[in-house]
């Protein structure tokens, strides 16, 4: 079967390559379980879903360069049969075999190695902590999200808020971090480069368990050997196998509590997480925008090819709709929804000024083509062009807004993220001028998120970025708008009646009208 993209009306797009990849590497998941075996506690299911994993990884970035490699020479798709080099191993496209040639298979054991010696030092660095609790290992939380001016405290009363109960029930917290800071409340929460081996430093295995874990760990090496000497593919996901034996004498001492990985770590879930017998794995969604841009006139949509792979136990996110949706991809998943999960609780009750309007805008960080591409998005629809005008737009509805209020409108801002390198500089030097000529307000981009939308009449978004769905669950208007009028919309909003959509302009004024005049008539009711 020749992969086709339907592009009658539309030229090649992220969103036709995401459909074609993920039909590809169904195939590549069908050719892994029909071949690999089992290995120690892992199934040929658990091996062949984060091999799987570890293609997309590798492969998914080489698919759409080549994809508009062959769509450029008005060939539509990748012939039957081409070899994929995704550096580290090969696909065929059409049949789904991914080969490792000896090389890339040497390459591969080089950091089994690397990894498997790092492990057997490990075993003997033997920390000071005397029985120490079963420990909640963390990953992928942002430094900025962990510390505010060093101190942790916001984070530590989040997780004991309440929001997420196992976090509230947590004993013992290892969370990984490289900043070096310490806890404000050390005897619980502490902060480490890796969790996993700083447990078993804390842990007290005895002499005897540590010379059973370096026999395990050093028949290891030869049981990993003989089986990727018989299965190149499986050096693919080297480094895994290099923990496995660590986390094996960890768990059946129970000293893992539970596991949390955040949607940062959404495309990697490591072997060693996987078919745990004492803790469960869980993954954190502190973000809700994780859907491909559907260009109009089209429809169908695509997926992120990484979500369907996603193997945790259970995920905690922010609303039911979006909880629907991973369902669909994964229909064993367990799935919480809890609201708003931004590593901090609601600490004020705010209103809106009764003296002016104000609107609140959140936007989305601008970068390059080059940049999205690298990132598998074309065209780029977050490119400066777009969010300038998205900018633009907004500046000339505070203009017709006070016309027709005869009240000041006071425009906030409050960037995504702060400046970073990737990021286009252009346009952060334009919100600085608009600033201090104070055509916008803007605001820190570490500000409690709560206050700032609790203090606003409505917000508007840059599609479909998650401050929506906090004005949401705060019962505060927003507007998603698109200053393209090319996009469909697919947001993950549970109700219609606080999130709404604007494809133009016109529309833009007129759901802010309709939005203004019910706020001020619940004022004067």
């Amino acid at each position: 079967m020749s992969f086709f993209f339907s592009t009658e009306k539309l030229k090649l797009n992220s969103n036709h390559c995401n459909l074609s990849f993920d039909q590809e590497i169904q195939k590549v998941f069908e050719q892994f379980l029909s071949r690999l075996p089992s290995f120690l506690v892992y199934s040929s299911q658990v091996l062949s879903e984060r091999l799987t994993q570890r293609v997309i990884e590798i492969g998914r970035l080489p698919f759409t360069l080549t994809s508009k490699y062959f769509y450029e020479k008005e060939e539509k798709s990748i012939p039957i049969g081409f070899k994929l080099d995704c550096g580290r191993a090969e696909i065929e496209i059409g049949s789904g075999v991914v080969s490792v040639s000896w090389k890339q298979w040497l390459y591969n054991q080089a950091e089994f190695i690397l990894h498997w010696g790092y492990c057997f030092l490990n075993i003997f660095r033997i920390g000071f902590y005397k029985n120490s609790p079963p420990a909640t290992l963390i990953f992928g939380i942002g430094e900025e999200s962990l510390f505010i001016e060093k101190s942790d405290q916001r984070f530590v009363e989040y997780c004991r808020s309440g929001q997420i109960p196992p976090l509230k029930n947590g004993k013992w917290f290892l969370i990984q971090s490289f900043s070096g800071n310490i806890s404000s409340n050390p005897s619980e929460f502490s902060y480490v480069k890796n969790p996993l081996l700083s447990l078993l430093s804390e842990t007290r295995l005895g002499f005897l368990g540590r010379v059973e874990l370096l026999l395990n760990h050093s028949i290891l090496i030869f049981l990993y050997s003989y089986l990727v000497f018989r299965f190149r593919s499986l050096s693919l996901i080297a480094k895994d196998f290099a923990y496995i034996a660590i986390l094996d004498s960890l768990d059946k001492r129970q000293k893992i509590q539970e596991i949390y990985l955040t949607c940062s770590s959404f495309g990697i879930q490591p072997l060693w997480m996987r078919s745990l017998k004492n803790a469960e794995t869980n993954m954190i969604w502190y973000a809700q925008n994780w859907q491909p841009i559907v260009k109009l006139p089209e429809k169908k949509k695509s997926n992120i090819p990484f979500l369907r792979w996603i193997r945790v136990d259970r995920n905690w996110v922010w609303t039911h709709s979006f909880a629907d949706y991973l369902k669909t991809l994964s229909p064993k998943a367990k799935i919480e929804s809890v609201g708003p999960i931004v590593w901090y609780s609601p600490n004020a009750s705010v209103k809106p000024p009764v003296d002016e309007i104000q609107i609140t805008v959140f936007d989305i960080s601008p970068y390059s083509d080059e940049i999205a591409l690298e990132y598998c998005e074309f065209p780029n629809y977050n490119r400066p062009a777009n969010l300038n005008l998205f900018i633009e737009d907004i500046l000339s509805l505070k203009t017709d807004l006070e016309k027709k209020y005869s009240l000041p409108v006071r425009v906030r801002l409050k960037t995504k993220r702060g400046y970073r390198s990737s990021y286009d500089r252009q346009y952060f030097d334009t919100l600085e001028k608009l600033d201090r000529k104070g055509g916008i307000n803007l605001l820190y981009h570490m500000a409690d998120v709560f206050n700032v939308i609790s203090e606003s009449h409505f917000i508007i978004v840059y599609p479909f970025s998650s401050p929506a769905y906090i004005a949401e669950h705060l019962k505060i208007p927003a507007i998603y708008y698109d200053p393209t009028s090319s996009i469909l919309r697919w947001d993950f909003a549970d109700s219609e009646s606080w999130i709404h959509f604007a494809h133009s302009r016109k529309e833009l004024e007129s759901l802010s009208v309709r939005e203004l005049n019910k706020s001020f008539a619940e004022d004067f009711s």
